[in-house]
């Protein structure tokens, strides 16, 4: 026997184990299912035994191996975790291809092919901003530095965002950047498009954009979600553009000359809404003007100065 002893970062080395530890299990787990149908098998009588033991002496008679089955062989195994983890660390660095560029995934198909490291990583949400270089904590394990966390952080397919008590550090709430797949669809069915005003980027094609923040504090509701091409997504976080969130997914933008535009959802409204609720109630209107058609197109209400909006 022989050690094989590996430095590394403390991210990855952590992350390895989590892996092999839930391999190991997932062939734990097909080894005690081979055992119940062995089992199930063994009790089934003594005529099967015959037939079997029959079938045997033939098998030998013309030449056949007479070779467990693969469901013998796994109920046969009584390798520990630690085994099969090291079993599997084994097999991964001896039989798979890593590709020439590093950046590239490469792992193989199959059911422990599909599992994928999880590691917990806490990360201040200065540090996330790029305003602060404060530490963040590996599962309690270790600290990881302010550059390395926010690496991290941007490959993450997922970020749960946890507001603390300022003085005892107890956890108040929590909040997960990503929407759910029924968010998702209901966004979809709400906005269609992209909801700046006049653009006509169908929504599957759009950015699902924060209306505040996540990092400022932003829920990740429908109530704060609407679609962004990738374009206006870019003009709302990197110009004067501003835009807020009103009632039933109503958008208002305010151009930076202080104009503001008002985007009507095109899809239902929520339940419980109103038409006024949707379209604006009489005394929002511009003196003399009549209550809006109800037309099932989407709708932009401009301010009485009627300087357009930049398409």
């Amino acid at each position: 026997m022989a050690e094989l002893i590996v430095t590394l970062p403390a991210t990855l080395a952590h992350a390895i184990l989590d892996r092999l530890t839930r391999q190991a299990s997932a062939v734990k787990d097909v080894r005690e299912r081979a055992r119940v149908v062995a089992g199930a098998g063994g009790a089934a009588g003594a005529g099967v035994e015959e037939e079997c033991l029959a079938r045997a002496d033939q098998e030998r008679l013309i030449g056949v191996d007479d070779e467990p089955s693969p469901a013998e062989v796994l109920a046969s195994d009584e390798r520990t975790t630690d085994q099969i983890r090291a079993d599997l660390l084994a097999d991964m660095l001896l039989t798979t291809t890593p590709g020439t560029d590093p950046h590239l995934p490469g792992d193989g198909a199959g059911g422990l092919g599909a599992i994928r490291a999880v590691v917990q990583v806490t990360v201040p949400v200065l540090t996330l901003l790029g305003q602060s270089d404060l530490p963040a904590d590996l599962t309690g394990t270790s600290p990881i530095d302010g550059p390395t966390a926010r690496k991290l952080a941007g490959n993450a397919p997922g970020l749960d965002r946890i507001l603390t008590h300022p003085i005892t550090g107890a956890v108040l709430t929590t909040d997960r950047y990503q929407p759910t797949a029924d968010l998702k669809r209901f966004l979809r069915g709400r906005d269609h498009r992209c909801r700046f005003p006049g653009c006509r980027m169908p929504a599957i094609r759009s950015d699902i954009d924060h209306t505040r923040d996540f990092a400022l504090g932003g829920t990740t509701d429908a109530g704060n979600l609407a679609h962004l091409c990738r374009g206006h997504h870019t003009l709302k976080h990197a110009t004067p553009w501003r835009v807020k969130q009103l009632a039933a997914g109503i958008l208002e933008w305010t151009s930076p000359a202080g104009h503001t535009y008002t985007d009507h959802p095109p899809g239902p409204a929520l339940p419980g809404t109103t038409a006024a609720s949707l379209t604006g109630t009489a005394a929002s209107r511009p003196p003399g003007a009549s209550e809006p058609r109800d037309t099932g197109r989407p709708s932009v209400t401009f301010t009485p100065d009627g300087d357009p909006p930049p398409f």
